[in-house]
């Protein structure tokens, strides 16, 4: 008996999911596959949804942090965005990992151009570096900030760096570190980047690396360039001077070459004590390391350093090009996809969320047997369906039929699952929740009606052709992605002259090419036109009206 009145209860269940449909033939197809496979389908697709959106928040978070640390426009946070989901997408690093260095870089002061042309070099230099993405924009900003390099320079200041650590004993972190204690010195003095960098190398093959590397030769420059005491002494001695003419230090070599004639003849304690006079006591075994490398091969390898173009990209390509290497830039890729997939279910997720927090507050009110009634109806029904009802009523139960097919046919099972067992217990009053549904789909029409009929005005009101109005969505699409200066103001031009040729004020055009992505999202059917860059445009609003009465019609 209790068996006969539970199969009751499902098909009683089922007719009233079937009688709130939008469209009858929609609900029937996307049902009829959740009948088949529902099992292996519908579980797989809800992971791989949970998955996505997991991701895609990661990214969203990420990308948030840019955005609020370079006070980034829309336009430019949506350029930000594509040139991180095209880190992941193109190189062993993923989408996250690309924002976090553009955090970084925003950090160092970067401007959201700068940010975007510097990346690739930091790539670079992180997978030839071995290190990860987010601390090679550390330290390359902060390499480039102490030498008072633009973003220009990125790809040059990163050639010579990985070219000095294939060519010595040191490696990005030490060099970075090193470079923290010297550049800001090393600059003001007028020493090249590729002259501090040789040092630093040079320094490190005598076992002198890292913060130390750095400390050392700051003293030794600071040192030589304000001489004082025994110092000022024994440089007047031997006749040494560390300026050149132009007032600047001289260059490594040559100071280097001049200090080491100074010094000829002299015992290896002489040398020693000498050393100690000029740069002090802990910094004498570092300086005499240099000045033992001779002249001659310190200008050699400078200049093999200025002449280093490419080497960071040819670095990265080497070690990419293995298994592993494959194998990261394969999981980026995946990364990219669920990027893509998750973005369209968060705000979804997000709506949820909020409404599952008023849920929570309001949980310690409702009574025991209540509460018996929802931990069955949580047992049965599938995690997106739960958050999307609300206690008691399924308001937004139409949600689940406007979305995609898969996702439509995802939460749907969830709901029937739900109602079912609900419906078990005798707790629930189906026409109740018809009523619900059927006032939820009176109201989805009115607003639809309502977003139809300002579309259409609109569009009547432009002077726009479809196909310039499917233009104007292309140029903001390329704005976002556009690097080269001339190219954003060439497509800002382009951009202007259809809104002024549309006839429509700034917001009445911002309003119709969102009604536009509105409608298109609603009715997928609705579309006319495919652009260039695969936006859609609605080209007569005619499908939009049969949909809208097909759906006056399901519930009249």
């Amino acid at each position: 008996m209790e068996a006969a009145s539970f199969k009751d209860k499902m098909n009683e269940a089922r007719g009233e999911l079937d009688k709130t449909a939008i469209s009858s033939k929609n609900l029937k197809r996307d049902f009829d596959a959740i009948q088949k496979g529902a099992g292996i389908v519908g579980a797989a697709a809800v992971a791989v949804i949970g998955s996505s959106v997991k991701v895609a928040a990661d990214f969203q978070q990420s990308m948030a942090r840019v955005r609020a640390i370079s006070g980034a426009t829309e336009e430019e946070f949506g350029r930000l965005e594509a040139a991180a989901r095209k880190a992941g997408a193109e190189t062993i690093f993923g989408a996250t990992d690309g924002a976090d260095a553009l955090s970084y870089l925003a950090m160092a002061g970067f401007s959201v151009n700068e940010q975007i042309s510097a990346l690739p070099a930091v790539l670079d230099a992180a997978i030839a570096g071995n290190v990860d993405l987010a601390a090679s924009a550390d330290m390359v900003s902060n390499i480039m900030t102490g030498f008072g390099f633009t973003a220009e320079d990125t790809g040059h200041a990163v050639d010579v760096l990985v070219s000095a650590m294939t060519s010595a004993n040191t490696d990005m972190p030490m060099l970075a570190e090193g470079m923290k204690y010297v550049a800001p010195v090393a600059k003001s003095l007028g020493w090249t980047f590729e002259d501090t960098t040789t040092a630093l190398s040079k320094l490190s093959d005598a076992g002198i690396q890292g913060g130390q590397s750095g400390t050392v030769l700051r003293a030794s420059l600071l040192s030589l360039a304000n001489p004082v005491g025994a110092t000022a002494k024994v440089m007047k001695t031997l006749g040494i001077e560390a300026i050149g003419a132009d007032g600047k230090m001289k260059p490594l070599p040559d100071l280097m070459g001049h200090i080491a004639e100074k010094m000829e003849g002299m015992t290896d304690a002489q040398k020693t004590q000498t050393a100690s006079q000029l740069v002090g006591t802990q910094a004498a075994s570092g300086f005499l390391a240099i000045l033992d490398v001779g002249e001659d091969e310190l200008r050699d390898y400078s200049k093999a350093l200025e002449n280093s173009a490419g080497k960071a990209k040819e670095m990265a390509a080497i070690q990419s090009d293995t298994l592993v290497g494959s194998f990261e830039e394969f999981k980026s890729a995946m990364e990219e996809v669920g990027i893509s997939i998750g973005n369209e279910f968060l705000p979804l997720f997000r709506d949820i969320v909020d409404a599952g927090t008023g849920i929570i507050e309001k949980f310690g009110e409702i009574d025991s047997k209540s509460i018996a009634t929802i931990a069955t109806f949580v047992a049965v029904a599938s995690g997106v369906a739960i958050l999307i009802t609300t206690i008691g009523k399924l308001a937004l139960a139409l949600t689940a039929f406007a979305l995609t097919p898969v996702g439509a046919a995802i939460i749907g099972l969830s709901l029937l699952g739900g109602l079912i067992a609900v419906a078990a217990m005798n707790t629930v009053d189906f026409e109740e929740v018809n009523l619900d549904l059927a006032e939820s789909m009176i109201e989805t029409h009115d607003s639809l009606q309502t977003s139809i009929d300002q579309f259409e005005e609109l569009k009547n009101k432009s002077q726009l052709s479809t196909e310039e109005f499917g233009r104007l969505l292309d140029i903001q699409d390329e704005l976002r992605t556009a690097v080269d200066d001339s190219k954003i103001e060439k497509l800002t031009a382009e951009q202007e002259a259809l809104r002024e040729k549309s006839g429509l004020s700034n917001k009445e055009l911002e309003t119709m090419v969102g009604l536009n992505n509105d409608l298109i999202e609603a009715v997928p059917e609705s579309t006319e036109l495919i652009t260039e860059q695969g936006n859609r445009v609605i080209g007569t609003t005619d499908a939009l009206h049969e949909y809208n009465a097909e759906l006056a019609e399901s519930t009249g």
